[in-house]
């Protein structure tokens, strides 16, 4: 399974450090284009949850694992804590509405605007309600387990270009031949630099980018393959080769060659 990163500061220096993106999957309350511009949490995928370990960059938590039930007494703070909560922020939207209502009494007929020393002494700002973790709460307490159990179940190698099949094998004895694939294309195109996102609206499993997703479009499509020895359909081809074109990208076949521990790659154009 992949993973769920809540803190902005945590999510800045993963993407700027690490060149791990990740995926915005939160609603932003009342914002207008919130389809369109999603907010925390962020969803890792596996791979980049397995990189981040090996790292030492992150601390996993099971989270339904994480939570005991809670005390009579710290249910009871707790629900205290969110009333005066919710009290802060029924003050600040009543704050918000009224300055709303000075400025439109202040509008300036002749400008069509609110007139300058109206606007200056009027500080509230719509407040906003954004979703956060819950690792603040008495009764969260993470198996101090977790952290080794889940060390075990991925593969080791991170400083070399080819993945051979025993530090891939040895440690990922829950993993399908199509997820230890998928974890040294993933290593692949990782050290070499690219930002990795999900592919799947490009019918793959990866998007690679040269710089920051915010920066530029994906240039390639990454569909990896259980091994190289998987047969691929022709007509599966055409439509990856017909699908990148429309979208400007070039479609790549990729699998990890367990004898070799080499990731073998096939490019599909379109030629005109």
């Amino acid at each position: 399974a992949g993973g769920v990163l809540w803190h902005p500061d945590a999510v800045l220096h993963l993407r700027t450090q690490l060149r791990v993106v990740g995926s915005l999957v939160g609603g932003l309350v009342q914002a207008p284009q919130q389809n369109d511009f999603h907010g925390l949490p962020l969803l890792l995928m596996p791979e980049q949850v397995a990189l981040l370990v090996h790292l030492d960059a992150c601390d996993v938590v099971d989270d339904a694992r994480a939570h005991t039930p809670p005390t009579a007494a710290q249910l009871a703070a707790w629900s205290a804590s969110v009333a005066a909560d919710m009290r802060e922020y029924a003050a600040a939207r009543q704050a918000y509405a009224e300055r709303m209502k000075l400025l439109h009494k202040t509008r300036d007929p002749a400008l069509d605007r609110p007139s300058e020393p109206a606007i200056a002494p009027l500080a509230p700002l719509l407040p906003v309600s954004v979703p956060t973790s819950s690792d603040g709460l008495p009764w969260y307490t993470p198996p101090p387990d977790h952290m080794e159990q889940l060390r075990g179940t991925i593969p080791s190698t991170l400083t070399a270009r080819s993945f051979t099949a025993e530090p891939l094998a040895s440690h990922t004895q829950r993993w399908t031949a199509f997820q230890r694939s998928r974890y040294a294309v993933f290593l692949h195109f990782w050290h070499a630099g690219w930002y990795i996102a999900p592919g799947t609206k490009f019918g793959g499993d990866f998007l690679l980018y040269a710089d920051d997703p915010v920066e530029c479009h994906a240039s390639h499509v990454v569909k990896v393959l259980d091994s190289p020895a998987v047969t691929i359909c022709g007509l599966d081809v055409v439509r990856a080769g017909r699908l990148a074109t429309i979208a400007n990208k070039t479609f790549v076949y990729c699998a990890w060659d367990a004898a070799s521990g080499l990731v073998e790659t096939l490019e599909i154009k379109w030629s005109k």
